[in-house]
């Protein structure tokens, strides 16, 4: 069973997932490595996930995307973090439900703002009214993480270690991930 790791842009999908796979001596995947990888492969250069984006599009990336879910729906006892918006697209949610649980990590909006504002505006929010976009997007996308969660975690606050020893412990209570050997918490 993989353990997918869901939310909105700059929650800390990729750091959470990071820190969770250690704790938990499993493999750890990024969409957006897989979503370069085979864009490189195909396109005989590399772009950054962002670039692609910007430069071909929201249809072409979020097909490439579908196919990095289709390469990583087939891995095994693994964390994966996905974008933001990968669940809302095609049947990525269903592709990746049938190989693992989701995680959603709830975290508070400005926080991610101040995030985004730090890293670059995405292409999918309005850099002219980036607050308003954002909360626009988040509206359409939280039920939908929250529906498809089989574990929510409000991390407003937490460190990223202390979200993972939070999911390590609920992990570990209900057996779930139990065929791999969790690396002791410290």
């Amino acid at each position: 069973m993989n353990l997918i790791v869901i939310g909105f842009k700059a929650c800390g999908k990729t750091a959470v997932g990071k820190a969770l796979a250690r704790k938990l001596g499993a493999p750890f995947f990024d969409i957006d490595d897989v979503v370069e990888r085979i864009y490189r492969d195909e396109a005989g250069c590399g772009l950054r996930f962002r670039e692609i984006y910007r430069k071909h599009g929201k249809d072409f990336f979020r097909e490439l995307e579908h196919r990095a879910v289709q390469e990583l729906a087939k891995k095994k006892d693994s964390v994966i973090a996905v974008g933001g918006g990968t669940v809302m697209f095609f049947d990525n949610a269903d592709l990746l439900k049938k190989c693992g649980k989701f995680i959603y990590l709830d975290e508070d909006p400005a926080a991610m703002l101040c995030r985004i504002v730090e890293k670059g505006v995405p292409a999918f929010l309005d850099p002219n009214d980036l607050e308003g976009s954002m909360q626009r997007e988040l509206e359409k996308r939280k039920p939908h993480y929250e529906k498809l969660a089989d574990y929510s975690i409000d991390i407003r606050g937490l460190s990223i270690a202390r979200i993972a020893d939070k999911l390590f412990e609920t992990l570990k209570k209900e057996k779930a991930f139990e065929n791999r050997r969790p690396v002791a918490t410290q």
